[in-house]
């Protein structure tokens, strides 16, 4: 059985870090339809932004 208020909160934590990361760094390259960044290194700072944000509202940190 699928824990659907789980996966809600990861996806509405993972709306609110993006946004944050976003307002704080800005968005280099261009946002794909994928979620991805264009930029490699601008990615990777996402990602460990995320993972970071997801360790702190304590959830998991795999990708949604």
């Amino acid at each position: 059985m699928i824990d659907t208020q789980n996966t809600n909160e990861n996806i509405a934590s993972e709306i609110e870090a993006r946004s944050a990361f976003e307002n704080r760094y800005g968005v280099v390259g261009s946002l794909l339809a994928s979620g991805n960044y264009s930029s490699w290194v601008h990615q990777a700072k996402w990602e460990a932004f995320r993972d970071g944000w997801m360790q702190s509202e304590g959830l998991c940190c795999t990708k949604i």
